[in-house]
């Protein structure tokens, strides 16, 4: 069977959706009441699809399940992920993320849109926004900057994840010593964004670039601190030594 056809055969067929029903049955015989409680009282998570299964848990559910598809490619892998997103819960949707990472280095630009309707539409939370940028989503904008210009919007929406997402989804790459004129780009189109969500998230990038660029973020702190809200000023400047975090906390 030409693999255009098998694949078009697989993606109709029940078996993602089936997969899914059997992951989830597996993460529900795996709940910890007592850590769900500890989570929603002290993370802010919201009570909104959230088990209570122990990270190190669902990441072995994921790995064991995903040994049965590791042999196909990126665009047979996603509709199991996309299934997984169904579902609303948080844990599935963290082994959906999970499997495309696995996959990450067949992703192209292509897969941009797939990857931006998944932040539309099964994002709900913040730890699930930071999952799926962090990496699989700042991989590919790591290897392909050119769509930083289908980033940027983001930053205007009323889609709250949207706007963290496009701080944080450099992440990846500043990392890697790149993207540090985005990161400021970023940073400046959202300094007085109302949500502390978003203003945490593009406080986190700055911190981020400042373990490799520390001059930089503590200058773009010293220009902007003004405007920028507390919440803001104190992620970015988390790692810079404590006299420039002093000058920096200064209402002058």
């Amino acid at each position: 069977m030409p693999a255009r056809s098998r694949n078009h055969t697989r993606s109709q067929s029940g078996e993602p959706r089936a997969l899914a029903l059997q992951i989830e049955k597996e993460l529900r015989q795996n709940i910890d009441a007592r850590y769900r409680e500890t989570v929603l009282t002290h993370f802010a998570v919201q009570d909104n699809g959230f088990l209570g299964v122990r990270n190190a848990r669902v990441r072995k559910i994921g790995r064991a399940h995903y040994a049965q598809l590791r042999d196909r490619g990126i665009d047979e892998i996603l509709p199991f992920s996309d299934a997984l997103l169904e579902t609303g819960l948080y844990e599935p949707k963290i082994i959906a993320f999970q499997w495309a990472f696995a996959v990450r280095e067949q992703t192209r630009i292509g897969h941009f849109p797939h990857f931006q309707r998944w932040l539309r539409r099964h994002v709900a939370d913040w730890p699930e926004c930071d999952d799926l940028c962090t990496h699989s989503l700042g991989d590919l904008l790591h290897r392909y900057p050119k769509l930083a210009p289908r980033v940027e919007p983001w930053t205007r929406s009323r889609n709250r994840w949207l706007r963290r997402a496009s701080a944080i989804a450099w992440i990846y790459a500043v990392r890697r010593g790149e993207a540090l004129p985005r990161i400021f780009k970023t940073a400046r189109s959202l300094l007085r964004d109302p949500d502390d969500l978003v203003q945490k998230g593009y406080g986190w990038t700055l911190k981020e670039a400042s373990k490799l660029y520390p001059d930089e973020v503590y200058e773009f702190v010293l220009r902007h601190k003004a405007r920028m809200p507390r919440t803001a000023l104190r992620y970015a400047i988390e790692k810079l030594s404590p006299s420039r975090r002093r000058v920096a906390m200064r209402r002058d």
